[in-house]
This record gives C-alpha cells, structure tokens and sequence, in this order.
C-alpha cells in the first residue's frame, strides 16, 4: 500500500486505508476512550488491501483495522511506558 498527501477525508473513499483525519466508524459506534479521554484516531488498513502483505497472516481477509492511542498519560507522567492504545475491528455488512 503506497501513501499519498491528499486534500483532507472528501476525497479518500469510506473504507480506504489512510492516516490521520477521521475514522470510518459505524453509525452508532461510540468514540473511543480512556479515563473518560477520546482517544486519538491513528490510522485504518482496509484489510482487503492489506490481504496481499505476509503482515496480514492471521487477520480478517475484509474489514478495517483503525488504531487510537491515549497520549495525555503519557505526556503528563514522562512515563517510559507505551501509551494505552486501541484497535478496533470492523467486519463490513451489507446494510
């Protein structure tokens, strides 16, 4: 999967893979959190695209995969300790 800047979320199809901007969540899915924090939205692999990589042993061959991180206890202890992070799954439905 090759990476490319774009013009923000208009433009990239519900369902791409992508970093950053906004998650393709379900209707009705709440926002992720920690401690009563959102999370940061990361990044989704849609894993139809993925499928092809040796990365994806083991994973759903469709879906999406988006991953959120709690950074602030982090940023407030200096801890050395991974940040509490997500990933969440998605199958796709045919609603």
């Amino acid at each position: 999967v090759k990476t490319k800047r774009t013009k923000g979320d208009k433009v990239i199809p519900v369902g791409a893979s992508k970093v950053g901007g906004c998650p393709d969540l379900p209707a009705g899915t709440g926002w992720p959190t920690n401690d009563n924090r959102p999370m940061a939205f990361l990044a989704q692999w849609n894993l139809d695209e993925l499928a092809v990589s040796p990365a994806a042993v083991g994973l759903p061959r469709t879906g999406l995969l988006s991953f959120f991180v709690d950074l602030q206890p982090y940023l407030d202890d200096e801890s050395d300790d991974p940040p509490p992070g997500l990933v969440r799954y998605t199958p796709y439905t045919d609603d």
